[in-house]
């Protein structure tokens, strides 16, 4: 009796299971029996970073380097500033423009200084740029310590260039000119510095010309 009841239960549990599954499985198969499309869940994008392209760079050949052409004044060593010759056009030159104490130097200034110092005479005198511009290196002789061995008997400026000469009582008072100066300079500025002092003496003549002086 035990074993037909323990036999029942067990058929009625089989019953309600395949029961329950049959349930389960059916909308499943009547969706594809129907025709019906089966929804399937969108994938989820993903976002993907390019990787980075690798350039190739070709190694470059070393610049070659250029030189920079100087143009330089000639020594005062070199053959060409050492020439002088007896002149008496420069003579009267001489004698006319400048103090006797100075000539005898002058005289024997190379030629092609000559000719820069006749240039300088014979450029035509702008009035407004040289008078300020002499008025303003008196100024620098007057207020600046280090030009205070110097002892300037004549300022005088033309188109656009000084002459300036003198008396020095130390040879590195005319540095200190020729820096005091530079603030009159422009790219093309050409500086002229004759020291006339006697070897083995501290006190001498001496002879500048400025050239290309800036106007502004």
């Amino acid at each position: 009796m035990q074993g037909i009841l323990r036999f029942s239960g067990s058929l009625l549990v089989g019953i309600a299971v395949g029961y329950g599954l049959a349930q389960w499985q059916q909308p499943a198969l009547s969706a594809a029996d129907s025709g019906q499309p089966i929804s399937v869940p969108a994938p989820v994008p993903v976002n993907v970073m390019p990787l980075p392209e690798t350039v190739t760079v070709a190694p470059q050949s070393p610049a070659e380097t250029k030189q920079v052409p100087t143009v330089q004044s000639p020594a005062l060593s070199d053959p060409a500033w050492q020439q002088s010759t007896l002149d008496e056009n420069w003579l009267a030159f001489v004698e006319q423009q400048y103090p006797k104490r100075l000539q005898q130097d002058l005289l024997a200034f190379p030629d092609a200084v000559k000719q820069q110092m006749q240039a300088f005479q014979r450029a035509e005198v702008d009035a407004d740029w040289a008078q300020a511009t002499e008025q303003q290196v008196q100024d620098l002789l007057i207020t600046q310590q280090d030009l205070k061995f110097l002892q300037v008997e004549r300022v005088q400026c033309r188109q656009d260039g000084c002459e300036i000469y003198g008396t020095s009582l130390n040879p590195a008072a005319l540095d200190a000119l020729n820096r005091q100066l530079r603030r009159f300079h422009s790219n093309d500025t050409h500086t002229m510095i004759m020291d006339l002092t006697k070897p083995g003496t501290e006190l001498g003549n001496f002879y500048l010309l400025l050239s290309g002086m800036k106007k502004d």
